[in-house]
């Protein structure tokens, strides 16, 4: 089915780069959902389960551990919840309560489909549950599509995202990739993806998602990430005044969720 899907993108790309784009996203927007641990099901079962609704009118899910200001974490794309439960418990134990989202089409949550722009407005539901939202802890997708959430309302004290991007690349490279797009519909994928978010291309590239920057950001970033690179944490940080930039090094992408030093780094940050 794959070689099938392929062929059809490459071909349908000769004709119409534009008409391929839209397919390959349309395909790319089902995110691949993944069996749990047992060690993420009993983390799980130390929680309390909430519900939202979710921005495509699905019926979604979060989960809460500890009590005190609220912490949401965020996950990335094809992710879960569940995912960060490690992280949400330690900071739960800090003294918070911590609430790991569940995206439309990801983990418990409802739906198959899911954009970006679904992602930031997803967030700002859940947080409406809250009289206020202390802080936002985000892995890749889940980082920058929380902070895009800021143009729907979305408002935190202080932020701390973890090997995120400043435009959709992974999901672009994946197209490249996985779906054997040319650089044609490759290029057009992009303006897809920005028109989602009712963006320019060009304006995500310039990191629209981190301007005007409130309260302290922590960026973590890991040298072996093979998915987002360093580099653009540097850019984030160039982009926000408020920011400090953590480097680490042999965790690559999704280790940054469960690392104890990381770990160690965002609580001491929520703390401080």
């Amino acid at each position: 089915m794959l070689k099938v899907i392929q062929t059809l993108i490459r071909g349908l790309g000769f004709v119409s780069p534009s008409l391929a784009a839209h397919l390959a996203v349309a395909l790319a927007s089902r995110p691949q959902k993944f069996k749990r641990p047992q060690r993420e099901m009993d983390q799980l079962g130390q929680g309390t389960k909430l519900s939202y609704s979710g921005s495509r009118g699905t019926e979604n899910v979060a989960w809460s551990w500890g009590e005190g200001p609220v912490v949401i974490l965020s996950h990335g794309w094809s992710s879960r919840g569940s995912q960060m439960a490690s992280l949400a418990m330690a900071i739960a134990d800090a003294g918070f309560q911590a609430v790991a989202i569940d995206f439309t089409a990801h983990g418990d949550s409802g739906g198959k489909v899911v954009h970006f722009d679904n992602m930031s407005k997803d967030l700002f539901a859940l947080s409406q549950q809250f009289d206020e939202v202390y802080a936002m802890v985000g892995h890749s997708a889940g980082g920058v599509m929380s902070m895009a959430a800021r143009e729907f309302g979305f408002k935190a004290q202080r932020y701390a995202i973890m090997g995120a991007p400043v435009a959709p690349y992974p999901a672009l490279e994946a197209i490249r990739k996985l779906l054997k797009a040319t650089d044609a519909v490759v290029e057009k994928c992009q303006h897809v993806f920005a028109a989602h978010l009712g963006l320019t291309w060009d304006e995500l590239e310039r990191g629209r998602a981190f301007y005007h920057g409130d309260g302290p950001l922590l960026l973590i970033y890991d040298t072996q990430d093979e998915e987002v690179p360093v580099e653009q944490g540097k850019k984030i940080q160039g982009l926000w005044k408020n920011s400090r930039l953590v480097i680490t090094e042999g965790l690559g992408h999704r280790k940054l969720m469960w690392d104890p030093k990381v770990i160690q780094e965002v609580v001491s940050f929520l703390k401080s």
